[in-house]
């Protein structure tokens, strides 16, 4: 029988004493493996953080275009990477101030981005608001340093020379927060502006000022240290008042040799030098003047500043109408009207008439009142073959010594054909007749030699010269012809468009016995068909609204069938000035309840007044008021009549 036996107590414990070794030998080779793991990975992630601070901190500082320097405190460890940098979109410029900012105690780089302004009192430029301060960019930062010695010598604007970086090394050491892993790099960035070496935004940014440069204007009633910025529409300026105003770059730097100015307004009486001076009139009819400023080698970089216009009175020549009291052939009289803002009678009286007539070489005529007068101007004009078809140009200026301005206005005369007996006074501009609305049905009379046997005729629209314009062939149906011996009818069936002026030709053709042979005769004659003008009147007046109503007063000219009807215009009050005393709460408002033609163009209209407390009427009162007239249907065919209260 076999015996079966287990193991002896040594055979055990050998055994245990070989187990326990072997797993002692796997245990450490493991503990080994995993220490060299969790090192290789602590390392490959500081080497990560510490590559995406780098590369934060290289977008940075690669496109700054102004200035760097660092800033050191050896006894703490801290570092500071100030970068100025100067950037923008659509034609503006901001400036900013970064700073790469390492805490050595706290192992951390923060980052900081400030505005950059230029401060005009001081002459120079001011770190500004902050948009962001002091955000983390990397921790466990365990050395940080900025080598800017890459640099090339150059000569700034006053003379003086700088330093130009051309690259920058960062040198940064990294750890893992436990210290058992650290990095470190130096990484060189190329830089792709030109920077100066310099912590000083003033030396940074103030250049020479070029022709590329953006442009703002400030304003100041002494010098450029008062200056402000002018804000379109905001900005004041007093009449009767001067004022400077500066052309100013984004560097800060006035430029105002570099430019031309102007005012676009063409009626202001306000000016402008080459210096930058406003002179604002105290008579400154514009609210608002609008002032550019343009770059003298390159006109289209230019700015522009909006000013409203305050304080004084407003007083304006306006215009000038030539018209027309009589037009007999070869003896045309003309008469004029002004149109001013502002004006008192007294002013209206001692305006200054100037005529004058442009004729061509040969074509003669005499001057019979004299020519400074605004009642009339006359013309006799020989009946002479030289004369006979040729256009004269009438010009009348009108110059005001209060406010300097001179207004002018001209109209073109055809001296009649040889024959011509009758005038055109029903339809060339002005020419009206004594009795109202007597366009449309007029008889045009003519010398002929004999009784005609054969009459024929023609007509059409042309230029003031007689050349046939066929685009204007559509309007011939509104024209009727009616011949008579010695003369003919001309009738309009429909207006034409009044915002035109027009040339009508008309050509009459006889067959003529002499009783002996038949001749052929002609005659022609060209008509004027101006556009519709008006003008307003500026009068006086003694009205309070006690009285309850005013008048007012402007002129119609051109052909239009209803030309003198004073319906075929449109009204409405634009400004009513007034004062009301003790703080009366009181409200006035004027509507137009009449209107009339009084002589041939010239129209009279009344308004009346409503108040919304008539016991208080006794404390209004009236300044001025404004009246808009504008044809029906051509509301650019319009005029502003001022009534002035005394």
């Amino acid at each position: 029988m076999k015996e079966n036996r287990g193991l002896t107590l040594v055979e055990l414990l050998v055994t245990i004493a070989i187990l326990s070794v072997v797993l002692l030998v796997a245990t450490s080779f493991m503990t080994t493996g995993s220490r060299s793991f969790a090192r290789g990975s602590a390392d490959t992630q500081v080497q990560k953080e510490a590559e995406l601070a780098v590369n934060q901190m290289e977008d940075m500082i690669i496109d700054v275009n102004g200035g760097v320097d660092l800033k050191k405190d050896d006894a703490t460890g801290d570092r500071e990477l100030i970068l100025y940098n100067a950037g923008g979109e659509s034609g503006t410029v901001d400036y900013t101030k970064e700073s790469i900012i390492y805490k050595a105690a706290d192992q951390k780089i923060l980052c900081s981005k400030w505005k950059v302004r230029y401060d005009v009192a001081s002459a120079s430029y001011v770190v500004d608001s902050a948009e962001y301060t002091n955000q983390l960019l990397a921790e466990n930062v365990t050395g940080f340093e900025a080598d800017l010695s890459d640099v090339y010598e150059d000569t700034a604007s006053d003379g003086s020379t700088i330093e130009i970086v051309k690259s920058v090394q960062f040198k940064v050491g990294y750890e893992d927060g436990t210290g058992k892993a650290n990095y470190a790099t130096s990484p060189i960035i190329t830089l792709r502006n030109r920077m100066m070496k310099s912590d000083n935004p003033t030396a940074i940014f103030d250049d020479t000022p070029v022709e590329t440069d953006t442009l703002s204007l400030y304003i100041s009633d002494t010098d450029m240290a008062a200056a402000v910025k002018i804000q379109d529409g905001v900005t004041e300026v007093t009449r009767g008042n001067f004022y400077n105003i500066f052309a100013v770059i984004s560097k800060g730097t006035n430029v105002n040799s570099l430019v031309d100015w102007e005012i676009a307004e063409t009626n202001t009486l306000s000016t402008i030098d080459s210096t930058g001076k406003l002179s604002v009139s105290q008579y400154e009819p514009c609210a608002y003047l609008t002032i550019t400023a343009k770059y003298k080698s390159n006109p289209n970089k230019k700015a522009t500043g909006v000013v409203k216009v305050v304080g004084g009175s407003i007083k304006s020549l306006d215009a000038v109408s030539i018209t027309t009291e009589s037009l007999l052939p070869f003896n045309p009289v003309y008469g004029s009207i002004v149109s001013t803002t502002g004006f008192t009678e007294l002013e209206i009286g001692a305006l200054s008439y100037t005529w004058t007539v442009s004729a061509p070489d040969g074509v003669t005529y005499e001057i019979k009142d004299n020519n400074s007068s605004s009642e009339g101007f006359e013309l006799t004009i020989p009946k002479e073959s030289q004369n006979y078809g040729k256009w004269l140009t009438i010009t009348l200026k009108v110059h005001s010594d209060v406010t300097n301005q001179t207004v002018s206005d001209s109209i073109t005369y055809r001296i009649d054909s040889e024959g011509t007996t009758g005038g055109d006074s029903n339809m060339e501009r002005g020419k009206a007749s004594t009795e109202v609305g007597a366009h449309g049905d007029v008889w045009y009379s003519f010398d002929t030699p004999f009784y005609p046997t054969d009459i024929t005729y023609e007509y059409y629209f042309c230029d003031q010269y007689g050349n046939y314009i066929s685009a204007l062939d559509f309007l011939k149906s509104k024209v009727v012809i009616t011949v008579g011996h010695g003369s003919y009818n001309l009738t309009f069936t429909e207006e034409l468009p009044p915002d035109h002026e027009y040339y009508l030709k008309v050509i009459i053709k006889y067959e003529l016995n002499n009783g002996t042979q038949y001749e052929n005769w002609s005659y022609e004659r060209i008509h004027y068909i101006p556009a519709v003008s008006l003008y307003g009147v500026t009068s006086s007046s003694t009205a309070t609204l006690s009285v309850g109503s005013c008048e007012f007063w402007y002129k119609l000219e051109g052909y239009y069938e209803l030309a003198w009807n004073s319906s075929v215009c449109e009204y409405s009050i634009e400004d009513l000035v007034y004062e009301v005393a003790d703080g009366a709460d009181v409200t006035v408002t004027a509507d137009v309840v009449q209107t009339e033609t009084r002589g041939t163009s010239l129209i009279w209209g009344r308004c009346q007044f409503s108040c919304s407390d008539w016991m208080q009427a006794n404390k209004v009162t009236l300044k001025s008021m404004t009246i808009k007239v504008s044809l029906k249907g051509y509301p650019d065919i319009c005029a502003y009549s001022t009534v002035i209260f005394n």
